[in-house]
């Protein structure tokens, strides 16, 4: 029992500590997803004016039959908090989704 619970507690240390590391120092890239509650080119452009580039996808909501846009930004991890803060204060309620990017050709990283 006391062997289960060591290896246990080495393993969610080793996780943790793994984790952290990963986030805090490894300088990766992250594809962040926003979809935009109401159409903005002026949020786009504040974007875009800040060095970002931004893809737009322009998206039909089915249930509530809105207008909306899909911003997608390959970014470096270390500017994720910044851009999420400048999103927020455009549209709190956006839908944002990021994911862990393995490869990136050609186009502009932030």
């Amino acid at each position: 029992m006391v062997i289960a619970v060591s290896y246990a507690g080495g393993y969610a240390t080793g996780t943790f500590i793994g984790s952290y590391l990963s986030n805090h120092l490894v300088k990766g890239v992250v594809g962040v997803q926003v979809v935009l509650n109401k159409p903005s080119k002026k949020m786009i452009s504040l974007l875009r004016d800040k060095g970002y580039g931004v893809s737009v996808i322009n998206l039909k909501d089915d249930y509530e039959g809105k207008n909306k846009d899909m911003l997608y930004i390959q970014i470096k991890n270390n500017h994720l908090k910044k851009l999420i803060n400048t999103i927020k204060k455009y549209d709190y309620n956006a839908f944002i989704v990021v994911n862990e990017t393995k490869l990136v050709q050609n186009g502009l990283i932030k």
